[in-house]
């Protein structure tokens, strides 16, 4: 079935109209992800129906289909949109879109049988994983040394003069806010080795903090988290896992909506779609990335930066040694640079179809996403069968980006994997010579 989906998203691709928008074919594209999110939802929920897959599947409706389907029509200049985009280009990206999906899902039903069979086999089997050397208690106060660092070296006011003054700030500040980063990894091991009350109080207070900053990325991470590590543990109901996810949107739209002084209410022309506005306005993102292919040319630095982003200082040096410009290490700066130029007013931000589109072309969209469907697999073989401690670290740091890696850069997981890795590595390490 998915590779009749594929066969039949890459025939939409070759046939959508490269100049013209038609809903009609947008409403095919929707129809083909839609076929295919609901069969890998269906096909997974023996293994698990809240991880990953959930979390991008709704993610990827919000970056690539709300707007070409239910705004365009209504409000062409919607929020980021007024910036100017080329309408001309929506059905074609839209159709990419669906095809990049095609991919992702034979990739994630590839392998799944064996999967599924050794789950029948064996139901009640938990999901385990700790290394005795590498205690829950140290990984817990590294996570919290973090965010204290975070704090001394003026975090809290970063972000709040962010989204309250639109305030951006340099320097130290930045180094710390990488490591604010893996606390949400940090804390979701620490939860899944024991679900102890100081644990539980810390990353409330973690998501509290930041909460009242208005910011939601590290806060939603979090919850993410730890609410895919309860329910390893403790099998939440299917529907009660939609009414949270339903209420988790209300939620954080709220936020959103309030951290510069407004009020959350239905916007006057899209309505309550505006809720889902932090998704919405990088389908934008998706546009300009293929025109900028289809004007210029294919730029794989954008997708070899977020790689050297793991190495402190990597992406400087790569571009000291290539002579390659800075904006061309990242496609939200690539984007915003085509579009602006050399001074932007903002950062336009990225959508996952458009980087790996810009980084590769057509040959990239085939191989990475079918690459990540079968890593999502490969994952969830490695932690039920074999609990195996760093794939379900690849893992947790899927599952809380989940919801935001489709409007950032495909390898937006690699550098906290990497560092997290690093730092369990490290405790592991110290362990051993203590003992």
């Amino acid at each position: 079935m998915q590779y009749l989906l594929l066969i039949i998203s890459i025939v939409l691709f070759a046939a959508a109209p490269s100049n013209a928008y038609s809903f009609s074919i947008c409403l095919y594209a929707f129809c083909i992800f839609l076929a295919g999110a609901l069969l890998s939802i269906y096909k997974l929920r023996k293994v698990e129906f809240f991880g990953f897959n959930l979390l991008f599947t709704i993610s990827f409706f919000g970056c690539c289909y709300i707007f070409p389907l239910f705004i365009y029509n209504i409000d062409d200049s919607f929020s980021l949109f007024h910036h100017g985009y080329d309408y001309k280009v929506i059905t074609k990206a839209t159709c990419l879109a669906s095809l990049a999906y095609s991919c992702y899902t034979c990739g994630l039903l590839q392998n799944l049988p064996k999967l599924v069979y050794y789950k029948r086999i064996h139901p009640d089997k938990k999901i385990r994983i700790m290394d005795p050397n590498i205690h829950p208690n140290s990984v817990f106060n590294t996570a919290i040394l973090f965010f204290v660092l975070f704090i001394i070296a003026g975090g809290y006011n970063y972000l709040d003069n962010q989204y309250a003054n639109n305030v951006t700030e340099g320097g130290i500040i930045t180094y710390f806010y990488v490591l604010v980063t893996l606390i949400p990894v940090l804390l979701a091991y620490t939860l899944n080795c024991k679900f102890r009350k100081k644990y539980i109080i810390g990353a409330g207070l973690f998501t509290m903090l930041l909460l009242l900053t208005g910011s939601r990325t590290h806060p939603l991470a979090v919850l993410l988290g730890g609410f895919y590590v309860y329910n390893t543990r403790h099998k939440i109901p299917s529907y009660i896992i939609v009414l949270l996810l339903f209420l988790g949107v209300i939620l954080m739209a709220f936020i959103g909506a309030t951290r510069g002084g407004q009020e959350l209410e239905a916007d006057s022309t899209v309505g309550y779609w505006s809720a889902f506005l932090d998704l919405i306005v990088n389908n934008r993102n998706l546009f300009d990335a293929y025109s900028i292919v289809q004007s210029t040319n294919i730029a794989p630095t954008v997708l070899i930066g977020p790689i050297l982003a793991a190495i402190p200082m990597g992406q400087s040096l790569f571009c000291m040694l290539t002579g390659t410009p800075d904006y061309l290490m990242r496609s939200s700066a690539y984007i915003t640079y085509e579009h602006f130029g050399a001074d932007p007013p903002l950062g336009l931000g990225t959508n996952i179809v458009g980087d790996v589109y810009i980084g590769g072309g057509l040959l990239a969209i085939f191989i990475l996403f079918y690459l990540l469907g079968y890593l999502i697999t490969k994952a969830l073989h490695k932690i039920h069968i074999n609990q195996n401690l760093n794939w379900y670290i690849f893992y947790l740091c899927l599952v809380t980006s989940g919801i935001f890696i489709c409007r950032g850069s495909f390898f937006l997981f690699f550098r906290p994997f990497i560092w997290t890795l690093a730092i369990l590595f490290s405790i592991k390490t110290l362990t051993i010579r203590i003992k």
